[in-house]
């Protein structure tokens, strides 16, 4: 049985989870997020077509992309999902974006999810930044 995943707004929240788990969160999202994902996006393709419309999903090669495109995000609920790959040809980019997270937090009173499917290095690196 699903429990329910409370996301408290203006704040960071990492969401380890099976994708349908996370994906039910996600649809629940209101308003709808900037949604930043890699090459893989197992939860997003979980969501399916069913918030296609609202869902404004930003496609990024790494996480040096995602930290630019970051600046230029005007919502102010955004989701990040977990791909390992991002941070690969800039490993010192995912403490870079879990202190960025948390500064959007901060500075603007932004509602982030930082979304996976298992846990890994890199996410403990996010996380670690980010003070989570």
């Amino acid at each position: 049985m699903h429990q329910k995943t409370v996301i408290r707004q203006a704040a960071f929240t990492v969401l380890v989870a099976p994708r349908e788990e996370v994906a039910l969160v996600v649809r629940e999202t209101d308003p709808p997020p900037v949604y930043f994902c890699g090459r893989t996006h197992p939860v997003l393709d979980a969501i399916g077509g069913m918030l296609a419309g609202d869902v404004d999903a930003w496609p990024v090669r790494d996480a040096r992309e995602l930290l630019l495109l970051l600046g230029e995000v005007q919502r102010q609920s955004i989701v990040v999902e977990h791909d390992p790959a991002l941070y690969a040809p800039c490993p010192e980019c995912a403490a870079a974006l879990g202190r960025a997270l948390c500064e959007r937090v901060r500075e603007s009173r932004a509602t982030v999810m930082y979304l996976a499917t298992r846990r890994d290095e890199w996410l403990e690196e996010v996380e670690d930044a980010a003070g989570s």
